[in-house]
C-alpha cells in the first residue's frame, strides 16, 4: 500500500528558532515601578519631568544608589496620562538574546493584541538579526497616532557589554520623535547612545537635581504630622546627609526620634549610607581609588592643585573619570573646583586610614597655593595637618575675620578645635578672642564667658587684646543676666586708657550702650551708640558702621521714634549687603521688620523676617535665628493667623531649647500661652505660662 503525500501546515511564529519560548522574562521586569501611599511624592520632580518629556527625546536620571531614580520614575508614571512601556533591566540582559527578548517582553505587555500578527511574524522571520528585530519593536510603538513613554530602569547593568547596547542603540534610534524616553542609571549613558539623540535633545537630573530640597524635608514632616519641635533635629541630619533621598526617607519619618526606636533610625540610616559609599569606593580602579583617597585630603579641588600638590600628571582626566564613575564627586564649578559629598569624603578618609595620608610637604605646598589664591581657611587647614602651627595661628586669626564677617561661626570654632588638637595646648590670646567671639554668636554665653575669662588670665596679653576679651565677656554676661558683672567688665575696659585701637573703643562703646538698653536707659545707649558711630566713621571701619547703625536703628525703634529707625535700618541693611555681612543683614532685617510690624506694615515685615531667617540660617545663627522666628511669631499673632503664630513660637522653643537660650524659651512660651488662650485652650495656656516661669 503506497502513501500519499502528507499535508503539512505552514509553520508558525512559535515554531521557529528565536527561541522565544525558551527565554522567560519575569513580569516584575515589565511590570511599572511599585508605589505606595508611604513614598512622599515629589511635584518639583514630577512637574518638571512632565515637561521635559513632551519636549525633549530622552530625560535620563543618573545618580547613585539610594537617590530616589526608581521611585521618582513610580511617581511620574502614576500621575502621567500618556501610555507607557516599563522595562527593568537586569544581568541576564547584558546578553543581547536576553536584552532582545526583554524588549519585546515590554512591549507585547502593552500590545499583546499584536503578538500574533504582522509584527510578531516580522520578529520570528529575523531571528538572526537584531537590528530588524528591534525596527519591528519600534514600529509597533512608534504607529501614530499615540504618544507613548517609554521607562528603562538600572541601565548601568549593561556597563562594558557592548553588544547589548548595540541593540539597545537600533531600538532607541527606530523609535519614533512621538516616543518619548525616561531613563534611570547609576553611571552615565555611553557617548555612542547619547549621540542618538542629539546632545540638545537630552535632559539629564543628577544628584544635585535629585537631592531634597529643605522645602521638601519640612513639607514631608508637615504631611507625616511630626511635632514641630522635632523638626530641627530631624533638619540637622537631612542636612548632614545633603538630601540624599535613602536617608531622608528615614530620618523624617515620624517614629525616628522616638525613645524606642530613635536611635535605631539614625543607625540605619548611617548603615545606608556606609554601605552605598563602599559600593561606590569597590567599583573604583586600584588607580582611581588611590587617587580618591588623596583628593579627599585637599580642602579644595582643582586641576592646579592636584598636579602641584599631589604630582599627578594628568590630574584633569583622573578627575572626569570619577566624576564619570558618579561617585558622588561634583564639578568642575564655574571657579574649576570640584566637590566631594562631606559625608562620602568622611567615609573615604576613615576607610583609608593612615595609609593614605599625604606627607607634610604635600600639604605645605596646598596650604601655599589656597593661599596665594586667597583661601585662608584651607590653607589654614592644611598647615595644620602638616604640624606647622605657628604659621597656621598666623593665618587663622586672618581667616577667623574672614568667616566672622560672613557669620559662619560654628566653621570658625570647628577650626580653633582642630588647632587646639593638633597643637595639644590653650588658644594664644588673639585665637581666644576669636573662640569668645563665635560662642557668643552661636548663643553659646557660658563658654564665651569662661573662654573670655580663661585668656584674660594670662599676663603677657597687650591692652587692646585685653580689652577686646572684656568687651565680649561684658556682652555674654549681659545675656546671661548678669549686668553688675558686664558693667563692671566696660569700666575695666575704660580704665585701660585712650591707647586703645578706635575697634576695641567701639566694642566698648558698644558693649556699655548694650547694658544700658538692658536696664532701659534707653537715651544713655543712644548717645553711646552715636559715639561709636561717629568713631567708626571717621576711621572708615564700615563693618562696624553697619553693626552701629543696626543697634542705633533698634533703640530708635524702642523710644517710638518709628521714621527714624526704619531709616537707619534701610542704611545698615545697604551697607551689610554691600559688605556681604551675614550676620548684620540677618539682625537688620529683624530689626526693620520689629518697626515696620510697629508701622502696620505686615507685608514689608514679614518679608524682612524671611529674609533675615534665611540669612541667619546660611550662617548658622542659631540665636539670631531664634530671635528672628520669635518676633514672626509676634507679627502673625497680631494680624490674626494663631495657627501660622504657634509653628513659629514652637520652633523658636525648639531651638532655644537646643543651644540653651533661656531668655528666648521664656518669651516662646509665653507667645504660645498668648495664642492658646486666644484659642480657649487654657489648659495648655496654664501649661506654657509655667514652663515660661520655669
Amino acid at each position: 500500500m503506497t502513501r500519499g503525500p502528507v499535508s503539512r501546515e505552514p509553520p508558525s511564529p512559535s515554531d521557529q528558532t528565536d527561541q522565544w519560548s525558551a527565554l522567560t522574562v519575569p513580569p516584575s521586569k515589565v511590570m511599572p515601578a511599585f508605589w505606595h501611599d508611604g513614598l512622599q511624592t515629589r511635584p518639583r520632580l514630577t512637574d518638571y519631568l512632565e515637561l521635559l518629556i513632551r519636549r525633549q527625546r530622552l530625560c535620563l536620571l543618573c545618580a547613585p544608589a539610594g537617590y530616589g531614580k526608581t521611585v521618582l520614575m513610580a511617581d511620574l508614571g502614576r500621575q502621567c496620562r500618556l501610555p507607557q512601556v516599563w522595562l527593568r533591566l537586569t544581568n541576564e540582559d547584558r546578553d543581547p538574546t536576553g536584552l532582545a527578548h526583554s524588549l519585546r517582553a515590554a512591549v507585547d505587555r502593552v500590545l499583546a493584541d499584536d503578538v500574533d500578527g504582522p509584527g510578531g511574524r516580522l520578529w520570528a522571520t529575523a531571528a538572526a538579526d537584531s537590528r530588524i528585530q528591534m525596527a519591528v519593536l519600534a514600529h509597533r510603538l512608534s504607529r501614530p497616532p499615540r504618544e507613548w513613554v517609554l521607562f528603562l530602569d538600572d541601565l548601568q547593568v549593561l556597563e562594558g557589554s557592548g553588544r547589548a547596547w548595540v541593540v539597545l542603540g537600533d531600538f532607541l534610534r527606530s523609535l519614533a520623535e512621538h516616543v518619548h524616553v525616561v531613563a534611570a542609571s547609576r553611571l552615565p549613558l555611553p557617548g555612542e547612545l547619547l549621540e542618538l539623540f542629539g546632545a540638545h535633545r537630552i535632559a539629564t537630573l543628577g544628584t544635585a537635581e535629585l537631592s531634597f530640597t529643605q522645602d521638601e524635608a519640612e513639607a514631608h514632616l508637615a504631611a507625616q504630622a511630626v511635632p514641630v519641635a522635632d523638626w530641627d533635629r530631624r533638619l540637622e541630619l537631612f542636612e548632614l546627609y545633603e538630601g540624599w533621598p535613602a536617608a531622608v526617607s528615614l530620618l523624617l519619618e515620624p517614629s525616628v526620634l522616638t525613645q524606642a526606636e530613635g536611635q535605631d533610625g539614625v543607625a540605619q540610616a548611617k548603615q545606608l549610607f556606609e554601605r552605598l559609599a563602599a559600593q561606590l569606593v569597590a567599583s573604583l580602579q586600584a588607580e582611581e581609588r588611590a587617587f580618591l583617597e588623596r583628593i579627599a585630603q585637599l580642602e579644595r579641588i582643582t586641576v592646579p592643585l592636584c598636579q602641584e600638590c599631589l604630582t599627578v600628571g594628568d590630574a584633569e582626566a583622573m578627575l572626569e573619570r570619577l566624576v564619570r564613575r558618579n561617585v558622588l564627586l561634583d564639578g568642575p564649578d564655574q571657579r574649576g573646583e570640584y566637590r566631594l559629598h562631606r559625608l562620602f569624603r568622611q567615609y573615604v578618609l576613615a576607610s583609608a586610614g593612615e595609609k593614605s595620608s599625604l606627607p607634610a610637604e604635600q600639604h605645605r605646598r596646598a596650604a601655599s597655593s589656597l593661599r596665594a589664591a586667597g583661601d585662608l581657611l584651607g590653607a589654614s587647614r592644611h598647615l595644620i595637618a602638616a604640624g606647622e602651627h605657628v604659621q597656621a595661628e598666623e593665618l587663622l586669626a586672618e581667616a577667623c575675620q574672614d568667616l566672622a564677617r560672613a557669620g559662619q561661626f560654628r566653621v570658625m570654632l570647628d577650626l580653633l578645635a582642630r588647632w587646639q588638637t593638633a597643637a595639644g595646648r590653650d588658644l594664644p590670646a588673639r585665637l581666644a578672642h576669636w573662640q569668645a567671639h563665635a560662642m557668643y554668636f552661636v548663643g553659646d554665653w557660658r563658654g564665651a564667658v569662661a573662654e573670655a575669662s580663661r585668656a584674660l588670665s594670662d599676663p603677657t596679653i597687650d591692652d587692646a587684646a585685653r580689652a577686646s576679651l572684656l568687651a565680649i565677656r561684658s556682652y555674654a554676661r549681659g545675656k546671661r543676666g548678669d549686668v553688675g558683672g558686664g558693667l563692671a567688665d566696660i569700666e575695666l575696659v575704660l580704665a585701660i586708657g585712650s591707647g586703645l585701637a578706635p575697634r576695641a573703643t567701639i566694642d566698648s562703646l558698644r558693649a556699655l550702650a548694650g547694658q544700658l538698653a538692658n536696664q532701659l536707659q534707653l537715651a544713655a545707649a543712644q548717645e553711646k551708640l552715636e559715639q561709636a558711630l561717629a568713631l567708626a566713621r571717621t576711621d572708615g571701619l564700615q563693618r562696624d558702621e553697619a553693626m552701629l547703625l543696626e543697634e542705633l536703628g533698634g533703640v530708635r525703634q524702642l523710644r517710638g521714634d518709628l521714621a527714624s529707625a526704619v531709616r537707619l535700618g534701610q542704611q545698615a541693611l545697604d551697607l551689610a549687603t554691600e559688605l556681604g555681612l551675614a550676620y548684620g543683614l540677618a539682625a537688620a532685617c529683624n530689626n526693620l521688620a520689629t518697626t515696620y510690624h510697629a508701622l502696620g506694615r505686615y507685608d514689608d515685615a514679614i518679608s524682612a523676617l524671611r529674609r533675615g531667617k534665611e540669612i541667619a540660617r546660611q550662617c548658622s545663627h542659631l540665636q539670631l535665628e531664634t530671635v528672628l522666628w520669635l518676633s514672626e511669631g509676634d507679627l502673625l499673632l497680631d494680624f490674626f493667623r494663631p495657627d501660622a503664630a504657634e509653628l513659629c513660637y514652637s520652633r523658636a522653643t525648639a531651638l532655644a531649647g537646643a543651644i540653651g537660650l533661656a531668655p528666648e524659651a521664656a518669651y516662646a512660651h509665653l507667645g504660645l500661652c498668648h495664642r492658646h488662650r486666644l484659642g480657649g485652650d487654657f489648659a495648655a495656656s496654664r501649661r506654657h505660662l509655667q514652663d515660661a516661669v520655669a
